[in-house]
């Protein structure tokens, strides 16, 4: 998750290309916090998520990627490495809609 204050078209660019390039089961989101009054000196805190993973542009990649095994092993590996550090930091899920 990449998150920004002011989005510019180029925070959108970069995080679509992200998504289009990496396997089904990593992907990136962009938004922008927003803080919510909850009480007195209470806030809490929302996402505008702008950009987020495009389950149409993966599916296709999925078959285009089914050519190239030594790059989805790569990536697989990727997110096995990663996994641990992410959830420790508080992300709940790691993984695509079609991984654990």
């Amino acid at each position: 998750m990449w998150l920004v204050d002011n989005v510019h078209a180029a925070h959108e660019a970069a995080v679509e290309l992200l998504n289009r390039e990496t396997t089904e089961r990593l992907g990136f989101v962009l938004a922008r916090p927003r803080f919510i009054p909850l009480g007195i000196d209470q806030y809490g805190i929302d996402f505008d998520v702008i950009v987020r993973p495009n389950e149409f542009i993966r599916s296709e990649r999925k078959k285009s990627q089914s050519g190239n095994p030594e790059r989805a092993e790569f990536l697989e590996q990727l997110i096995d490495a990663i996994t641990p550090a992410a959830k420790a930091a508080g992300f709940t899920t790691v993984s695509g809609p079609h991984g654990g």
